[in-house]
């Protein structure tokens, strides 16, 4: 009987995992929890500039982008599960010179598309197999800083709104 209990533990804590893993556990649990849902993302690359050896100020570059999702889809099929959503927002990007004083502003209008797809199983955490971001709006680039704050805001909209690691690209 001791031999029994000790196997039903392991069982029990093992099936329950991947249930506890992610905060979204269904498909419309999913859809509902990233629809109309807003997030913020931020980089101070500002450098110290010094002259023999005394800080005479800063030069660099804040950004920081604001989205919010709406349309979200999430397709199952097989062991994969995409999960997509159209964003729009805002994205700007302060450039500062020596003494530390901003010189320039870049604002603009973000939009497009992010997808995520996901290896899903029973016994495991979901695995990110693909993610990107298309369909952008007013600046084509996907390599420009706009798009790829817009795709870090994102990346951590869907971390928050079901607890899918997706930082690890």
């Amino acid at each position: 009987m001791k031999n029994l209990i000790k196997l039903q533990l392991p069982i029990i804590v093992f099936l329950m995992f991947p249930l506890s893993a992610l905060a979204c556990n269904s498909v419309d649990e999913i859809k509902t929890n990233i629809n109309g849902r807003s997030e913020s993302v931020s980089s101070d690359a500002r450098r110290d500039v010094k002259r023999f050896g005394v800080r005479i100020g800063c030069e660099g570059n804040t950004f920081k982008a604001d989205v919010r999702a709406i349309n979200a889809e999430v397709v199952q099929g097989g062991n994969n599960l995409e999960i997509f959503f159209q964003y729009s927002g805002n994205y700007q990007r302060e450039k500062f010179d020596v003494p530390c004083v901003e010189t320039a502003e870049e604002n603009r209008f973000i939009t497009g598309t992010y997808r995520l797809t996901l290896q899903t199983s029973l016994l495991a955490t979901p695995k990110v197999v693909d993610e990107r971001i298309e369909n952008f709006g007013e600046v084509s680039d996907p390599n420009h800083d706009s798009n790829i704050f817009a795709k870090l805001a994102a990346r951590q909209l869907i971390t928050n709104a079901c607890g899918f690691n997706v930082t690890g690209l």
